[in-house]
């Protein structure tokens, strides 16, 4: 029996030994250096909340921040747009239009506790949807 190997996209450029890595994108990223490995796999993460995974040959045991930078950019930007997006939406709302600059900055912890909801039950007339309508809230 005979095994085709197939590429994969994402892992086209992976090779072992890897090393692997976790890049905040809030921090200033830095060359990779691993002399004892031919590629790395970086966890990106965006304040914390993991974004996606890249990979990337490297070259005499080094990948540069440039080329990490880039990577990401190419491969994970609409998944750092969402999380920015959502970062942005969860903050309290002080300046519209929703711009750049505040989509990267870091969220804002809550000390306080939320204010209160309201919800309303409508079963008017339908009283044995009630208990299930409940206990979905």
């Amino acid at each position: 029996m005979r095994f085709a190997r197939r590429a994969h996209s994402e892992l086209d450029a992976v090779h072992v030994p890897a090393t692997c890595i976790d890049v905040e994108l809030s921090e200033p990223l830095e060359d990779v250096h691993a002399p004892a490995h031919r590629s790395v796999h970086a966890l990106v993460r965006m304040y914390g909340e993991p974004v996606g995974v890249v990979s990337a040959r490297l070259v005499d045991g080094r990948c540069s921040a440039s080329t990490l930078t880039a990577l990401i950019l190419d491969r994970l930007a609409p998944s750092i747009v969402r999380v920015a997006i959502r970062h942005s939406v969860e903050a309290p709302i002080d300046a519209m239009p929703l711009d750049a600059e505040r989509l990267a900055r870091p969220p804002v912890t809550r000390t306080a506790p939320l204010s209160g909801l309201t919800v309303v039950v409508c079963t008017r007339g339908r009283p044995e949807r009630l208990q299930g309508c409940l206990d979905a809230i």
